[in-house]
């Protein structure tokens, strides 16, 4: 591509313009613009399973996003209440683990990337606020050593959805 310039001192000169920068930068500018677009979409989807909650761990409790998960099956055999899953990193990054006071154990699990065995804390709850209506649910802290998506911070089970 010639394109005419006109230098400060009133000269004309012909420049060439590479084609391939003009590719690139629309090459460029299509992958932020599909970047930007599945993130909104992704953000979109994910919004109806987003909750905010806290979570109580003996005398504190921790404001938390958390993502209700259809897979999630677990419960505590041993208090009869389902299991809610946070990433050690999460975890660590909240401090919350000086606030949990008794190991209840380990469970077993399998998902897609594999399996393995998580420890089992007890914890005072978990509080949502719906509507303006405060919900409290008793619920077990399974702390997970693989991490997970960091548009949320704990795994929510699906019982929390009904009310």
């Amino acid at each position: 591509l010639n394109q005419k310039v006109i230098l400060t001192d009133g000269q004309v000169t012909n420049q060439g313009f590479p084609v391939s920068i003009m590719i690139g930068f629309a090459f460029i500018m299509t992958s932020v613009t599909l970047r930007v677009s599945k993130s909104i979409y992704r953000k979109k989807q994910l919004f109806p399973f987003l909750r905010r909650c806290e979570i109580v761990a003996g005398e504190k409790s921790f404001s938390l996003l958390g993502f209700v998960d259809s897979g999630n099956r677990l419960y505590d055999s041993k208090r009869g209440c389902p299991i809610v899953v946070i990433s050690r990193k999460n975890l660590e990054k909240n401090n919350i683990l000086p606030y949990l006071s008794k190991k209840l154990g380990s469970i077993k699990y399998n998902t897609v990337s594999g399996g393995g065995e998580m420890p089992l804390y007890k914890i005072g709850g978990i509080i949502f606020k719906t509507n303006g209506e405060i919900i409290y649910k008793s619920a077990t802290l399974g702390v997970s050593p693989s991490e997970y998506s960091g548009e949320y911070d704990i795994i929510l089970h699906p019982s929390f959805l009904c009310g």
